[in-house]
């Protein structure tokens, strides 16, 4: 099963760009984009999962594919997410919390009509 479902994968997160961008700064958007990619690339398994059992070659190949369970696609779709979602939330903690700077030296100060740029 890994070696159909991984390579789908991998396209899937390739086209949603979720292999780009920096992870200290990961947010909710991430997440979401995560799950849009998540969701897509379980679908694209399901049809051809499931479309391969109407396909007497892939039935020759591959044995009977009504042997696998329903849930373990539903698994595999909620493990890829908070598997995902965990690692990149790991990398900000881990730069938020461990790496942070002291506030010794720095001076404060306050910036003015920033808005989302401020932050």
């Amino acid at each position: 099963m890994l070696l159909f479902t991984v390579p789908i994968k991998l396209i899937v997160f390739g086209i949603f760009k979720q292999y780009r961008g920096w992870w200290r700064y990961v947010g909710i958007s991430d997440l979401l984009q995560i799950a849009k990619a998540s969701l897509v690339s379980t679908a694209i398994i399901v049809l051809c999962w499931y479309g391969g059992q109407k396909i007497s070659y892939v039935r020759l190949h591959m044995g009977n594919l009504d042997q696998m369970p329903d849930t373990l696609i539903i698994l595999d779709w909620f493990a890829t997410i908070m598997i995902l979602a965990g690692l990149r939330m790991l990398v900000r903690m881990y730069h938020e919390e461990f790496r942070a700077e002291d506030g010794t030296g720095v001076k404060r100060f306050l910036i003015v009509g920033a808005g989302d740029a401020g932050e």
